[in-house]
């Protein structure tokens, strides 16, 4: 009897301490990729994307899972022009995109290796490239430049899909603005409404009274109302405030909000993470004042700010995944720099903005140069890529 009521303590307490773990699975990279993309797909399976290789002349790769067996899939080359991927800076670095009928898009810098064979026009010295895996298919199509008469790609270049499978892709560069530098830099779109087939001609659709901070990133998001979001850091007089586009049109126009204004005399080179729920819940994580900071959008309310219980996150790279309970996982890369991969830190805040957990500084782990974490929720349980 002692036997068995001993047995019985034991189980209860492993059950007590199982209770007490986050519900976090923390992922390396395959083949020691860096910069994860991930994205759940329609059928639950894990989609992801990683570049290999050299940051300045590299290549793409693209694997799924399916979480219950949790193996990837042989890897699938995506760019077809051998060593024409850039990632350097963290900034420059691929995207991915899942249509609801589980069509892949990806987006990636390409390199002076795509030009050279060809000669192109000025616009093709730094080209953002576009390449798609159709649905059942195991090949990418080739890829192709989005930019037609825009030039001096630098930071930004992001894309989403709509439950209709239209494919918005905007990216930060230079039109036929008469003002110089980085005042001179807008947002341009570009739109596939047949599946990734054919796009249309950029247009600008920044029409706000600031600029663009050049060397920083951009996301695009597509909500499950179809409303398009885009997050960029712009540039408004001595600071360099974000700025969100908002369009309740499908792209045909856009409002606009500034929040987090940065007076920086410099480029930050910073990112920024959306992330929404079914119900209407939306959060923003960006980088501020070499801190992480977060935005959070109730059903029918206006954007608020959500301090951190224990003090400022300090660090970069931020990416943000919410649970179906409400419950949100925040990444980011403490002690990231120019040529300076960081350490991994993340937090699990809870369906009323309260940290829950967070993990140590000192028992976290190294990433990659150039490289964050990205991660997903399925099945119940965030899945976090480093």
């Amino acid at each position: 009897m002692r036997w068995i009521f001993g047995w019985c303590l034991l189980l209860v307490g492993l059950q007590a301490e199982s209770a007490n773990q986050p519900p976090v699975d923390l992922i390396p990279m395959p083949d020691r990729g860096v910069q994860p993309q991930v994205q759940v797909g329609p059928s639950g399976d894990i989609h992801l994307v990683y570049h290999k290789g050299e940051p300045g002349e590299g290549d793409l790769f693209y694997v799924r899972m399916k979480p219950d067996l949790g193996e990837w899939s042989t890897p699938i080359q995506i760019n077809r022009l051998p060593h024409s991927v850039v990632a350097t800076g963290t900034v420059r670095g691929h995207q991915l995109a899942v249509a609801h009928d589980g069509t892949v898009h990806v987006i990636w810098f390409g390199n002076k290796h795509w030009q050279e064979p060809k000669s192109e026009p000025s616009y093709a010295a730094s080209p953002l490239m576009i390449a798609t895996l159709p649905a059942g298919q195991e090949a990418f199509t080739p890829e192709k430049n989005l930019l037609s008469w825009t030039q001096y790609l630098d930071g930004g270049g992001s894309l989403a899909v709509d439950r209709h499978g239209a494919v918005f892709v905007a990216w930060h560069g230079r039109g036929d603005s008469k003002l110089e530098g980085e005042q001179g830099r807008e947002i341009f779109m570009s739109v596939s409404i047949d599946g990734g087939k054919t796009f249309s001609r950029e247009q600008a659709v920044s029409k706000t009274p600031q600029g663009v901070c050049s060397c920083c990133g951009m996301r695009v998001y597509v909500d499950p109302q179809d409303g398009v979001h885009m997050l960029y850091r712009g540039l408004e007089g001595t600071t360099r405030p974000m700025v969100h586009l908002h369009s309740t049109d499908r792209g045909k126009t856009f409002a606009y909000r500034l929040f987090d204004p940065w007076d920086i005399q410099a480029c930050p080179m910073s990112l920024v993470s959306m992330a929404y729920d079914a119900n209407g819940t939306a959060w923003i994580a960006n980088e501020w004042e070499s801190s992480i900071q977060l935005h959070r959008q109730l059903p029918n309310q206006a954007w608020a700010s959500e301090t951190p219980q224990d003090g400022i996150w300090k660090g970069k790279h931020p990416w943000i995944a919410m649970g179906a309970d409400g419950q949100v996982l925040l990444s980011w890369a403490d002690g990231a720099g120019w040529g300076k991969g960081g350490q991994l830190r993340w937090a699990l805040i809870n369906a009323e903005g309260q940290t829950v957990f967070q993990n140590e500084a000192a028992s976290s782990i190294g990433l990659p140069v150039w490289s964050f974490a990205s991660a997903v929720h399925v099945h119940g349980r965030f899945k976090l890529f480093y």
